[in-house]
Parts: C-alpha cells; structure tokens; sequence
C-alpha cells in the first residue's frame, strides 16, 4: 500500500496530522527537496518495488491528478436539502474557498489529463536504469482481453505515442498515483486477480474520509498518535461538548488552540486556526446539536443523491464544467467515494434504479443519479493544534516553521521531506494553507527519516488490521461507515 502523511515532530516522537493513499503522491517535489541526484536515488527506490510488486510482467503508471474543476456530483441538490432542513446545522464554510478556486480556474479548463511532468520523467528515468517496464497512461477500457489506455505511451513526454492494447495476461502491477477516484482499479480487483493495484479503491477510500483512517487505527488500541479531536457538524458536538474540549487544551503563545477540518474535502479547503478568543467567538456557528431527532435514519438512505431536477439543468450543470458557477455551487468532495457500492447492495441499488427512472432519456446520460457522502459532506474536526517545528533550512540557513510529509510505499519510507514556509520564522505564526502560503521542500536527515519509519510501522500495522478484520468489499466499508456514524450520533445525544 501508499501512504502519504503529513506529520509534526512532539515530544520526542511525532503526531500525525493528515493522511492520504494514493493522492498524496510527493513524487513531483522529489527534485525540490533532494536535488537531482537525490531525487534519481528516490525514484529507483520507487520503481524496484514496482517492479518486484509487478513479478517481471508491465507496470502500467496511470499517475493523473485530481480533476477538481469537472463536474463532481450534485452538489446543488444537495446543499438544497441541507438548506430546505436547517434543523441539521452542517458544517459547509469551506465552501467559500472552493468558489474562490473555481473562480481562479474559470479560464484553465481541463482537458482531462492532469500531469505531473516531473514526476512522470522520473519515474520513466528510473524504470529505463532498472529495466522495469512501465507504461503511462490514464484510465481506459478492457476489451478481448486486452487493456487499451488513454494517452498510452512508455516515452513520457510524447503523449501521441501510438501503441496497441497491452493483453491482460502481460500486466503484473497497476499504479494510480495522484488520482483515487478511477473506474479501472475497481474493474481489476473484481474480474482480474493476477494483477496487483496500489491502492485497491477501498484502502483510499478509508483515507480519503478522515474518519475512517483514524478510527481504524484507534481500534487496535493506539490514539496517541494523533492530536485530539471531536467532530462537529450535523450535531455531532453540541455548544457544551465543545466547551468542556476546548478547556482540555493548553493554549501556547502565539499559536492558534485549534483546527477546523472538513472530514472529507481537497487541498486544504476549509481548513481554519482559532485561537481560544476566536473560538468563543464562532462556537456556535458549526458546534450546536441537531434540531432533528431522526437524524439516524438519514445515515444510509441520504448517501444516494437526489436525481433528476429541472433546475439544475437549467443551471448549466450539464454542460460538464463547474467554473461556469461563480460560487463554486457544483463541486462536492468526495461525490463518488461510494460509487461501485450499487453493484453490492440491494437497497441503494434500488434507490438508484427509481430515480433513474425519473430522468428523461434525453438526459440519463448527463445526470444519472450519484452517491453521494451524505455526512461526510457537512462534517468537520475540532482539533487541537500542534505547533510546527521550528527548523534551521540547509538551503537558506535559516530558521523556518514546517512539518514533514512522509510517503511509504510497501512499509517503507520512500521519501520524507520538510514543508517550509518560504518567509523565515520571525516569532509569529503564519498559516500552512490558503491562497497566499508559499513554501518549499527540503529533504529530511537519514535519522528523522528513521525515526519516521520506526513511529510509522505500528500506525500502518494497526490501520491495515483494523481495516483487513472489518473490510472485503466496499460493501464491508459502507456498513462500518454507517455504524461508525451512528456511533457519533449516539454519543453526541
């Protein structure tokens, strides 16, 4: 499996503050935070266990970024129910950075191929040193037993390389890096077992909701990991839960007390320091219970998202671009975290299958009904806040604010690299996130990167055993996700 985590050194060991499977790539900022011979010396570190992971057969590399500006879900439908139920109290402010990133985007339009050159060049370099066959691609389809793959090419950079469909049979190793949300890992662990895929859907699945991470791991007895939190949103804290937290932590000079963090959004969206004045201020603005005493029974059937609405074709969504919205209205996080769940269980199958019937023929194609996280969308942490190491820079030599992202790739640090802050620490805090954040990689000393490896290995060891105990198919997920959310539910009354 591929980890990626962003960890803060505390108290002689580390907490980890954020976790992603295959998203959270960091092959790019190799040659950033390594220099070039560094950087080589990483990517073969990579690619030798492709190809062990791959037995000597092709390595296909489907390394695509999150597509984040196309049409992800719907997103109208949903904040229309939320709107139309104000007895719910959703968390949804981190709405108003994604609108200012659409608005940012309106002229970028994608053209559905999200590179990242860097990282592509070397992990093609490498491949060629070792002899590793890769293939790069994005996505594509199976067909007489062979794999046709979109933009399929083994010279990088010449992405108009013509080539036939690689046979099914010549494939060891299927790697997605960057992208989580493609159909073609979940059609290989179904219908094609010989081939191997980092990450299988249901292990990024379990990182791209920051519940589901934490909560395995803390079943098998380790917390301390982690900083401590409550959830909030939807009535998962009310005023006095928050309250009694927040009094728990110890406030240190200069430093916000805590981070509100959406459980399931996209780079950094929504994400928020307070300091303890702050917090008084805006408590009850996300930490108040739910007017609605049947919250529960909306847990599984308010995953699937509305179907087919006159309006919102009206608005535009089917035109396939959410930039055409000033506010950002149309994207939803995490719009197709259950979208194979259909194919397993009978009753969102049946949910799905009425209101498709809804839809026009004209339309099925444009606005076939989704499922959607329901409240995964509208839920956030409360978090205590670790302050960043202050670290002296081998490049500026100078003091820095930072904290480290570490990936490990088959139970081995791959890469662990600082994330600095551009300005030097001057005494006063500055944020890690939003629009005006300017940082820089520099990669860790061989004794953090083995200290990072030795708090790591029981974190993964107790996440991979939680989750192999609970989850086979996304079905397993989906149902721990709803017991773990009327847990939440329960606790919060």
């Amino acid at each position: 499996m591929y980890y990626a985590f962003d960890v803060i050194p505390y108290n002689e060991s580390f907490k980890i503050i954020d976790v992603a499977g295959t998203a959270g790539s960091g092959i790019g900022k190799l040659r950033d935070a390594y220099g070039r011979s560094g950087a080589k010396i990483r990517a073969k570190k990579l690619v030798s266990k492709f190809g062990d992971l791959s037995r000597g057969k092709t390595v296909i590399f489907a390394h695509e970024h999150p597509r984040v500006y196309l049409p992800h879900g719907r997103a109208v439908e949903a904040e229309d129910l939320f709107r139309q139920n104000s007895g719910w109290k959703p968390v949804l402010h981190w709405r108003m950075d994604a609108a200012d990133f659409l608005r940012r985007k309106k002229k970028s339009r994608s053209d559905g191929y999200n590179q990242n050159r860097e990282e592509g060049r070397l992990v093609e370099s490498a491949a060629k040193d070792l002899g590793v066959d890769v293939v790069f691609g994005s996505g594509g389809n199976f067909y007489k037993g062979a794999l046709s793959i979109n933009y399929q090419r083994k010279n990088f950079d010449n992405i108009s390389e013509s080539r036939k469909p690689i046979r099914i049979s010549k494939v060891g190793l299927y790697v997605h890096l960057g992208n989580p949300r493609g159909t073609i890992p979940q059609i290989i662990v179904n219908n094609f077992s010989d081939i191997r895929v980092v990450n299988t859907p249901n292990i990024d699945r379990s990182m791209e909701c920051k519940w589901y991470f934490r909560s395995f791991v803390e079943s098998q007895g380790i917390a301390d990991a982690f900083p401590r939190y409550i959830p909030v949103g939807m009535g998962f804290a009310n005023y006095d839960v928050a309250r009694d937290f927040l009094s728990s932590l110890q406030e240190s000079d200069g430093w916000p007390l805590v981070v509100l963090k959406p459980v399931i959004t996209w780079g950094g969206w929504g994400i928020r320091m307070f300091s303890r004045d702050d917090m008084d201020r805006s408590l009850r603005k996300f930490c108040v219970k739910s007017l609605d005493p049947n919250l529960e029974d909306l847990v599984e059937n308010c995953v699937v998202n509305t179907g087919w609405s006159e309006n919102v074709v009206a608005e535009g969504i089917t035109d396939c671009f959410n930039e055409m919205s000033p506010e950002g209205i149309y994207f939803s996080p995490g719009w197709d975290v259950w979208k194979h769940l259909e194919e397993e269980n009978d009753e969102v199958r049946r949910m799905l299958s009425a209101r498709k019937k809804q839809i026009p023929k004209s339309k099925i194609r444009d606005m076939t009904p989704r499922v959607f996280p329901f409240f995964e969308y509208a839920s956030a942490f409360l978090e205590e806040f670790i302050p960043p190491q202050i670290v002296k820079s081998r490049k500026t030599g100078k003091e820095h604010a930072g904290y480290i992202r570490v990936c490990v790739f088959d139970r081995e640090v791959i890469l662990a690299m600082w994330r600095f802050q551009i300005n030097h620490f001057s005494g006063e805090y500055q944020s890690f996130v939003g629009k005006n954040c300017r940082t820089f990689f520099e990669g860790c000393d061989e004794e953090t990167e083995r200290k990072l490896q030795e708090f790591l290995n029981p974190v993964i060891d107790a996440f991979e055993k939680g989750f192999f105990e609970r989850v086979n198919s996304i079905n397993d997920l989906f149902h721990y996700r709803n017991q773990h959310i009327r847990k939440l539910l329960s606790l919060a009354k």
